[in-house]
């Protein structure tokens, strides 16, 4: 065999197998992504409704769907941090103020990560 004949050989076999392969990777990265954009729309939409049970929802799958966002995870943990601390009389207002505070910097951080201009 000559040397043109394997190299045509060898794309005659590799090319749909990389063909599927991306493919593959392609409806992986979509898939994802959906779920990210699902998770961002519902914290979003139930915002101002933090006894929703959409919102818990949402918060909680923060950390499923954006794990490897090492920002919106750094957002993520200081907004349970945040949410976690009990404040005592004098310090309540601020900490509203906190929490809302945190949380717009963890819904930037996960639009700017899908691509969405605020």
């Amino acid at each position: 065999m000559k040397a043109y004949e394997i190299i045509t050989l060898i794309a005659i076999l590799v090319g749909p197998v990389m063909a599927v392969l991306v493919q593959i990777w392609a409806e992986a990265r979509k898939q994802e992504r959906d779920q990210q954009t699902l998770t961002m729309r519902m914290l979003a939409s139930t915002r101002h409704m933090p006894s929703d049970p959409a919102y818990s929802t949402a918060v909680n799958m923060i950390p499923i769907d954006f794990n490897r966002v090492r920002k919106v995870m750094d957002a993520h943990r200081a907004y349970g941090d945040t949410v976690n601390f009990i404040p005592n009389d004098e310090n309540r207002p601020s900490h509203n103020e906190q929490i809302i505070t945190k949380q717009t910097k963890l819904l930037f951080a996960m639009t700017q990560h899908l691509g969405y201009d605020l």
